[in-house]
């Protein structure tokens, strides 16, 4: 079923049939079933000093027109507060509009108006309870850490960037952020350019009403999992029984776009920036599809600049319903990296100092990866509960849904309950406690970074100046030309890493050197043999375990054949032949020299060492005529060719 047609959710007992939000706009897809863009829509950035006259070139250049400016975040942004960033139409092709656009002197970037989706696969009310809540099982563990007080804070502060939030929700309404900075009163009290943002902002229909009734369930549902009030013996509980929600709304119930994504990006880091008492340490973004933007790129680095966390649901696969690898078919905005510039910008925009994103897969309630979760060794970070999760849904109810969308407020949650718990950790440290913590799980093993599953009692325990590290875990080993390339998550309190090398998994190990950052390279390692290594954490007060090994063996590869092969035979020494070749392998373990009195049946006449061009060969008969020829030898039974035969009589 194509991700733009009708769908059915599950809702108060009948089923709730939905519109295409789009059905009055051509969509336009990349690839069949692929990245889909708004026909005749393109984003546009300016460079600051761009005039407007330069501006209204380009644009007639490229025959569009100016549908509407986007807001942009004074963080890491230029020429704050100037129409910078504008969304165009008018044109029959998208693409080469774009390219005519690039080449104007006033332009930075063009792209297309990608669609985004939430990330939710519909099923019926299964599952009663909140099995992702759980200790025992698979669930995150959020109730022993309950037990134990630690239950959020309404001072802590997260983002929804999602469908609307139906704010009156009973099980939601304590939670839901007032704006202090702008009362309702007809006036942009803090300045911001949105008047009476009073729980956030709905950019597709440029208001302040962020629920729409009969609308809106994807939102709602994604933020009673994060923080449904807890305690009030009614419905359900987040995984913060007390937190503050802020609604940006620029789904609906059939997508949104780029333009509308990047304002509200734009729209919470400039919040904090404005308000550095503002507590907001994450964005939660339950939703993807659509290609590369780089605009959108550069908005989530400045978001990440800000001190914001970026957690996304990895996806939940192709339109067939086939989990889709992520680090080979890109899943966006998921896998966006914040140390890395965004493209198709310039002059370019540059990289955070950390990685800010956070992808999202999901595992169901018997720790199997849900089949239709997208994956990746690289690209996605750590799973989390995502089918059969119930939570609020609009008009007082609740549904139970599945989907990577469910499983990422699981990890947002997280966040804002370690940052209530510890207010001084930065968000390098929140992700770092987030992912250095997860619970190794099979069904993930190998095609998540960490390998496993959220686990809040771990990411919650105390960390003080006698604690050990961490474990390493995530450990990966990459053959790269004739090296090993190892890397592994970051441990919590690690000031280095031991890593250790043996030729057989129970072995003996031997530490071969020590790492500062989360990577090492191997380069004594020999081709043709396999290695089996393993990580520790190391700080002031010891090492921590070891990790799981992981293994790699470095292809063997044929040695060059030696050339000019030469023989000759002295009058002192009638009956030796001194053989001579030029070596052209760095690789070979040695040479083996053979020799015939026919040209046809050959025996072994010796073997030189590695590096050699010289062999003597000795104890041969008198005015006999011997054929000579030689290889090279190389690891793994891999030898090289025969040099040509050469002849020779003896004296």
């Amino acid at each position: 079923m194509s991700r733009f047609q009708t769908h059915f959710l599950r809702w108060a007992g009948a089923a709730m049939l939905t519109t295409p939000v789009f059905a009055q706009r051509a969509i336009v897809y990349e690839t069949a079933g692929g990245p889909a863009y708004l026909a005749g829509e393109l984003l546009v950035e300016y460079r600051a000093d761009a005039t407007p006259q330069e501006r209204a070139s380009a644009l007639a250049a490229a025959g569009v027109r100016v549908e509407r400016s986007i807001r942009k975040s004074r963080s890491g942004q230029r020429n704050s507060g100037s129409r910078d960033l504008d969304l165009v139409a008018g044109t029959a092709n998208v693409r080469t509009a774009a390219d005519v656009l690039r080449r104007q002197r006033a332009v930075v970037a063009a792209e297309p108006n990608w669609i985004y989706q939430h990330q939710e696969v519909s099923n019926d009310p299964l599952f009663s309870s909140l099995w992702g809540m759980a200790s025992a099982g698979f669930g995150s563990g959020a109730q022993s850490v309950w037990a134990n007080g630690v239950i959020g804070s309404s001072t802590v502060v997260v983002g929804i960037i999602d469908e609307g939030i139906d704010i009156s929700h009973p099980d939601l309404s304590a939670n839901i952020w007032v704006n202090p900075y702008d009362p309702v009163d007809g006036i942009d009290n803090d300045g911001n350019g949105y008047i009476d943002d009073v729980n956030g902002w709905d950019f597709a229909g440029n208001t302040r009403a962020v629920f729409a009734t009969g609308a809106d369930t994807h939102g709602t549902h994604v933020a009673g999992t994060i923080g449904a009030v807890g305690g009030n013996a009614i419905g359900v509980v987040g995984v913060n029984w007390n937190v503050r929600i802020i609604s940006g709304k620029f789904l609906a119930p059939t997508g949104g776009t780029t333009a509308d994504a990047i304002e509200a990006v734009n729209y919470f880091a400039d919040l904090k920036q404005r308000h550095p008492d503002l507590d907001l340490v994450a964005l939660n973004n339950s939703w993807g599809g659509g290609g590369y933007s780089g605009l959108l790129h550069a908005a989530i680095i400045g978001a990440a600049n800000q001190g914001i966390l970026f957690i996304a649901a990895a996806g939940n696969g192709d339109i067939l319903g086939r989990a889709i690898n992520n680090d080979t078919t890109a899943s966006y905005p998921s896998n966006y990296d914040t140390t890395v510039a965004p493209t198709g910008i310039t002059p370019a925009v540059p990289a955070s100092t950390y990685n800010s994103v956070v992808a999202v897969t999901s595992i169901n309630s018997v720790g199997a990866k849900s089949t239709w979760a997208n994956f990746g060794a690289n690209r996605v970070h750590i799973a989390a509960p995502g089918e059969g999760i119930n939570s609020t849904y609009p008009a007082s109810s609740y549904a139970t849904i599945s989907g990577t969308s469910m499983a990422t407020p699981h990890v947002t949650g997280a966040i804002a309950l370690l940052a209530s718990q510890d207010p001084t950790l930065s968000p390098i440290e929140l992700r770092k406690r987030l992912l250095a913590s997860a619970t190794p799980t099979t069904s993930v093993a190998t095609t998540t970074r960490t390998g496993g599953r959220l686990n809040l009692p771990g990411m919650l325990a105390p960390v003080n100046a006698t604690s050990l590290p961490t474990t390493p875990i995530g450990v990966r080993a990459a053959v790269v030309s004739a090296r090993v390339d190892l890397s592994w998550v970051q441990a919590i309190s690690a000031t280095s890493y031991s890593i250790q090398r043996a030729t057989t998994s129970a072995g003996t190990y031997t530490a071969i050197g020590q790492a500062t950052t989360e990577s090492f390279t191997d380069a004594t390692a020999a081709a043709g043999t396999q290695y089996f290594y393993r990580v520790s954490a190391v700080n002031a007060n010891g090492s921590s375990a070891v990790s799981a090994t992981v293994n790699a063996t470095i292809p063997a590869v044929a040695p060059t054949a030696p050339a000019s092969l030469t023989a000759t035979v002295a009058a002192a020494t009638p009956t030796t032949v001194r053989l001579g070749w030029t070596d052209r392998s760095s690789n070979e373990i040695g040479f083996a020299i053979e020799r015939s009195t026919n040209n046809r049946t050959w025996t072994s006449a010796g073997t030189a060492a590695a590096n050699a061009t010289t062999f003597n060969v000795t104890g041969l008969a008198r005015a006999t005529r011997y054929y000579f020829r030689i290889r090279a030898l190389g690891n793994g039974g891999l030898n090289s060719a025969y040099t040509a035969t050469v002849q020779i009589r003896t004296l």
